[in-house]
């Protein structure tokens, strides 16, 4: 079958650029919708959304495994570390938690300032690596400087 003739009114298009514009669009639409995040709804806690207990444990456990952190604490301190650890990370996350706030944890934990700068660094990287959506890390990391 042989196509009929072209409508009267693509006669001024060119259609070359009529889908090279429309595939640029596409692939604008495209990059934006994929490199926006989802908007954390203001309903439901930053506890919540990071995963509740079972996730500020993981992650506890997951920093005082890092190499840095390591060799700032004593195997003896391991345990109320990370008991510790998470507590404030849940106190921070607006969870269920009444543990004091961070200069209360670097007090009980004894942890000189660049000993401080190491745990933060050590959790960052443990929050990336977790696959915790970065709005949450954000607001995490900044409730966490301020608690």
């Amino acid at each position: 079958m042989k196509p009929g003739p072209v409508p009267k009114i693509f006669d001024h298009l060119d259609m070359k650029a009529a889908i090279k514009g429309i595939l640029v669009l596409g692939m604008v639409l495209l990059f934006i919708s994929g490199c926006s995040q989802p908007v954390p709804d203001p309903q439901i806690s930053l506890y919540k959304r990071l995963g509740g207990e079972k996730t500020l444990v993981a992650v506890s456990l997951q920093v005082s495994r890092k190499p840095a952190m390591r060799k700032v604490i004593a195997p003896d301190q391991a345990r109320i570390f990370r008991q510790r650890l998470s507590e404030w990370l849940c106190k921070a996350s607006s969870g269920p938690c009444d543990f004091p706030g961070r200069k209360e944890f670097f007090q009980e934990i004894e942890l000189n300032p660049e000993q401080q700068q190491q745990l933060l660094q050590a959790l960052e990287e443990v929050l990336r690596e977790t696959g915790i959506p970065e709005t949450n890390q954000q607001e995490l990391l900044s409730k966490l400087s301020n608690s």
